[in-house]
């Protein structure tokens, strides 16, 4: 009788293993997303090319960076192939970028996040020691001026916004507290339309924001530095002492126009 059972089991088992490899192979049950590394934290990802793997792989090697693509969720939808096509040259454009700013301010940036958005104008945010980048951003924004999005992103633009947000994260580490961002001597002076509020043909200093003009003028001092000594020449003292520890530039960067209008407040 113990025998008859044992076959009995036996044979249950061999059945329900059958029966789950048949399942496997009728649904086409996916196997299990793999590790990629311990700094390439995807999340939700789905068919990410090779080739977009290898450039996050390799750029969290040389920069001890990391990358997360976010899909799914309240904010991010799902990426498509052109998507991974705009990662490579953000991460591209960023390597550009980060060649050109002081060691310490690269040290200031622990992680890199990817998203896409369309209900949101914003195309990049630093919160504490990292960048989020929207890959698709609203068209509809609250400007008089062109905005990055308007015509899609050219390199250099993706430079630019990259120098801007690497500025939000200097300020917040020099910043004793975070309501004073960005308010230092020298500084009190508006260098672009996107650092007032009002977006007024004169930026006084009760318009300012003084968070994102700081940004601003830390991009310009790497990309236009004559524009920015000429114009503001304590903006551009300060920031040589303290941001950028005496070292200038002279680099080959012709300004897009929406850069230009953020200076004019013209589209």
């Amino acid at each position: 009788m113990k025998t008859l059972k044992n076959v009995l089991v036996a044979l249950l088992a061999v059945f329900l293993l059958v029966l789950l490899a048949f399942v496997l192979v009728k649904f086409k049950v996916p196997a299990p997303t793999p590790f990629i590394s311990a700094e390439a934290v995807v999340h939700n990802a789905v068919d990410i090319p090779e080739t977009t793997l290898e450039i996050i792989e390799t750029f969290e090697d040389e920069y001890k960076v990391r990358v997360s693509i976010i899909q799914g969720g309240d904010y991010a939808a799902i990426l498509y192939k052109d998507d991974y096509d705009k990662i490579e040259d953000w991460l591209h454009a960023l390597e550009e970028a980060l060649n050109l700013v002081p060691e310490e301010t690269k040290n200031y940036l622990r992680y890199i996040e990817f998203h896409s958005n369309t209900e949101s104008w914003y195309t990049a945010q630093a919160p504490t020691r990292g960048i989020n980048i929207n890959l698709n951003p609203n068209l509809v924004h609250p400007f008089t001026f062109e905005y990055f999005s308007e015509d899609g992103y050219s390199e250099n633009e993706m430079i630019y916004v990259w120098l801007h947000e690497l500025g939000h994260l200097w300020d917040e580490e020099y910043s004793a507290e975070d309501m004073y961002r960005g308010q230092y001597p020298g500084m009190l002076k508006g260098v672009t339309r996107y650092g007032c509020i009002g977006y007024i043909e004169e930026c006084r200093i009760w318009d300012m924001n003084f968070k994102e003009n700081f940004a601003e003028a830390f991009a310009l001092y790497v990309v236009m530095p004559d524009y920015l000594n000429d114009n503001f020449p304590e903006t551009y003292g300060w920031l040589k002492e303290n941001a950028f520890y005496s070292k200038e530039y002279n680099i080959n960067f012709e300004p897009p126009t929406s850069v230009l209008a953020r200076l004019t407040g013209e589209h």
